[in-house]
């Protein structure tokens, strides 16, 4: 069951083809950020985002954020609260998934992540 721990790690190791098309040049941004040898697709990025000195910011965030929301859609991955995402979630029976952290334990006891959220203590 792989697991990435944000949308930026999710779309430098996935499989290209779970990127949705219309997210390509956020993927090829993410990717040149990583790889200065990539300046073939500067064209692209700058076409929608702006120039590469000048970034548009709020563009990037909008389209990480809906991209986000269109793989949660996949029946094969969930995005977690915590920004994590979980390929494949196919656990054995009697088992459960944190939905906040992704964490795997038997269900009879509460994740451990809850017990570092403020939230839960006043």
């Amino acid at each position: 069951m792989p697991n990435y721990r944000d949308i930026q790690h999710f779309i430098l190791e996935a499989p290209r083809y779970l990127v949705p098309f219309e997210y390509t040049n956020l993927w090829h941004l993410i990717h040149y950020q990583n790889d200065n040898e990539l300046s073939e697709y500067i064209p692209r990025i700058e076409e929608t985002y702006g120039r590469i000195n000048n970034l548009n910011f709020h563009k990037i965030y909008q389209d990480i954020k809906n991209m986000l929301n269109d793989i949660s859609k996949y029946d094969d991955i969930r995005v977690l609260k915590s920004g994590k995402i979980i390929l494949n979630d196919n656990l054995p029976e009697g088992l459960i998934s944190c939905n906040n952290c992704g964490n795997v334990w038997d269900g009879n006891a509460q994740c451990m992540c809850l017990l570092n959220d403020d939230r839960w203590y006043v």
